[in-house]
């Protein structure tokens, strides 16, 4: 879809010009079911939403919910492909937390471009990576690989794993 970052902070205009994360997933999967009409056994698709990251780097708070919106469609777009097709693993994590976001009861913040429903002073900490653990979600066969607290190669193994439940068939192409 692009070499590099297809929108970031300065250009929010854009997301009305550039495909949605959602839109990038339907139109990776249906490329990929090629692969699998052409005897391969299944596919692997990593969708990112790093400016998620960008804009807790830049402590801006309504280009965060801007990027979180886009990612949780994709991610209900995920859910509603795996329930379809049940066997399909979506796993949602991220490889770290960036800025740390607050939430306190004082000085409460109105955003111009937001509607945000409580009284509470949001904003952003340092802006830096934090070591506050990240959660993970899986849903489809091999979730229960993805449970409790993981160091973040145990996220690999699980992956893994889940990719090798099925050892039938093989992708030549």
């Amino acid at each position: 879809f692009a070499d590099e970052h297809l929108r970031d902070e300065n250009t929010p205009e854009n997301h009305s010009t550039e495909p949605s994360i959602e839109k990038m997933l339907e139109f990776s999967v249906n490329r990929s079911k090629k692969f699998i009409e052409n005897g391969c056994r299944g596919f692997f698709i990593m969708a990112e939403a790093s400016q998620v990251d960008w804009a807790g780097h830049g402590n801006d708070f309504e280009y965060l919910m801007r990027e979180m919106s886009d990612l949780e469609d994709g991610i209900k777009w995920a859910l509603e492909f795996a329930k379809k097709n049940q066997d399909t693993l979506v796993v949602v994590t991220a490889d770290h937390e960036t800025g740390g976001l607050l939430i306190e009861p004082n000085d409460p913040r109105k955003y111009e471009n937001l509607d945000i429903k409580f009284s509470f002073n949001t904003g952003i900490g340092r802006g830096s990576h934090t070591g506050v653990p990240v959660p993970i979600y899986a849903y489809g066969p091999g979730a229960e690989n993805f449970t409790g607290t993981l160091d973040n190669t145990d996220v690999h193994k699980a992956l893994l794993a889940a990719a090798n439940q099925d050892k039938s068939g093989s992708c030549v192409n």
